[in-house]
């Protein structure tokens, strides 16, 4: 008897265990439950904020705006959505930019819009180790922030990230002559360049550092002192300082990207909560296919530039691995099951579980907004459930299941669609399908209107 008694209460705490572990989970008895499945897709397709950039540079305010069939051809045939647009701001060094130049970065960025793209926006005032003067005074510097404001705020929506820039040669913060040189760095006054473009931005975008050490040395942390999860976007000037790194994998530490190993610890685990891209410089033995994807995954690579470096990039093209970082720049989302009620009984909440994999090399790292759409056989959206689920946090690599319990109002008998959208948190944008998240699975994707077809439900 007292046998029986201790498996029964063993049996009984187990019993509790399982519940408590898996209270926010939703559990559909398994005689009522559909497994829907999915195919996976392995083309190169477009995907917002993510993949292969075009490089386009404003050398002077004369120069012609970005043309609008230059970027739908790109975007339709080759997959890409992202521009890194500089501008050179070097006629202007001593005074204020002129109406000329503001409105050629205005029409820039109208273009972007209108063909689905986001910008990588960065300034600066020369373009070689060899310019007699790099950068303009510290004043004339914050003048010209303040004086780009209104144009970068009013088309935030289509910049995807904002690197430092302004200081130094092609503004990437080495050579410098107002903001002390590579040997002897001010990071006062660059600090205050940062500050002054964080404020520009809303808090949920990021400026992006050339360096690790750049950034640890603006907030004045140590290398130690990485992001964590618990930190990430939370609208802290550490959360928004993000990498850029153009000498990816040219030699053993990126020309000079990482002085230490601990410099590239910090940067991985910073990386993963912040935005990573660039371009590579020159070929090299650390470039070759497999180390260059294991570089990505490690540190997190969300875009790169597709002319720069032409034979570090013809290399991956003749050696069968192009394809596969093009895939994977930032996330990828593979849907690979979705459980659902067999038939869906009105007095019931609904309650659906469906996982995917990301097998990119990064998660989104601006917002976005996760929705679950019910469409009548008219093709009508009859209702929209917004999950609080954040993207963000979706890293490369790994598995997400996603559980929703949704309070259906009182819908008509029938079979409905059940759509899945991941749209952009900027209102100007969240209701256009080329800035909606694509999932990598074969006739899933509606680019009509930026669903993806989950399943199809029975409703009585």
């Amino acid at each position: 008897m007292k046998y029986i008694n201790i498996t029964v209460m063993l049996s009984l705490f187990i019993i509790i265990l399982i519940n408590f572990s898996c209270k926010n989970e939703v559990i559909l008895p398994e005689d009522k439950v559909n497994v829907q499945t999915y195919e996976e897709d392995y083309a190169v397709f477009a995907n917002p904020e993510r993949g292969m950039y075009i490089h386009k540079q404003f050398d002077h305010s004369g120069i012609a705006p970005i043309r609008t069939s230059e970027l739908i051809t790109q975007r339709e045939f080759l997959g890409y959505t992202m521009v890194l647009t500089i501008y050179y701001l070097g006629e202007f060094m001593h005074g204020p930019i002129n109406q000329q130049m503001l409105s050629l970065i205005e029409e820039n960025m109208r273009v972007i819009r209108e063909c689905g793209f986001k910008a990588i926006l960065r300034f600066a005032y020369s373009q070689s180790e060899h310019a007699s003067i790099y950068d303009a005074p510290e004043d004339i510097t914050l003048n010209h922030i303040a004086q780009l404001a209104p144009v970068i705020q009013s088309n935030i929506d289509v910049v995807a990230v904002f690197q430092a820039g302004f200081v130094g040669a092609w503004g990437e913060w080495w050579y410098s002559t107002h903001f002390g040189n590579e040997n002897n760095p001010d990071y006062k006054k660059r600090s205050r360049i940062v500050d002054a473009l964080l404020d520009v931005l809303p808090d949920e975008r990021m400026v992006s550092m050339r360096t690790p050490a750049h950034k640890t040395k603006v907030l004045n942390i140590s290398y130690a002192d990485s992001i964590t999860k618990a930190e990430a976007f939370n609208g802290t000037k550490k959360a928004r300082l993000g990498h850029h790194n153009d000498c990816f994998l040219a030699d053993a530490n990126d020309m000079g990207t990482y002085p230490s190993a601990v410099s590239r610890i910090y940067t991985a685990s910073d990386s993963k909560y912040t935005c990573m891209g660039g371009e590579t410089c020159a070929p090299s033995s650390f470039a070759e296919c497999q180390k260059a994807i294991n570089e990505m995954e490690k540190y997190h690579w969300s875009y790169l530039n597709k002319d720069y470096n032409r034979l570090v990039l013809n290399d991956w093209k003749q050696k069968g691995c192009y394809d596969e970082v093009q895939r994977r720049l930032g996330y990828r989302f593979v849907l690979r099951s979705t459980e659902h009620p067999k038939i869906y009984k009105q007095e019931d909440h609904y309650e659906i579980k469906f996982t995917f994999d990301n097998i990119g090399f990064a998660a989104p790292y601006n917002p976005y907004m996760l929705k679950l759409h019910f469409r009548n056989d008219e093709g009508q959206i009859v209702y929209s459930h917004i999950s609080k689920e954040d993207p963000r946090f979706w890293f490369g690599g790994e598995t997400i299941q996603i559980n929703e319990e949704i309070e259906l109002p009182a819908l008509p008998e029938g079979v409905y669609d059940v759509l899945l959208s991941i749209t952009d948190a900027d209102v100007r944008l969240s209701d256009n399908p080329a800035y909606s998240i694509r999932f990598a699975n074969v006739n899933v994707w509606d680019k009509e209107t930026g669903y993806n077809l989950l399943l199809k439900q029975t409703i009585e």
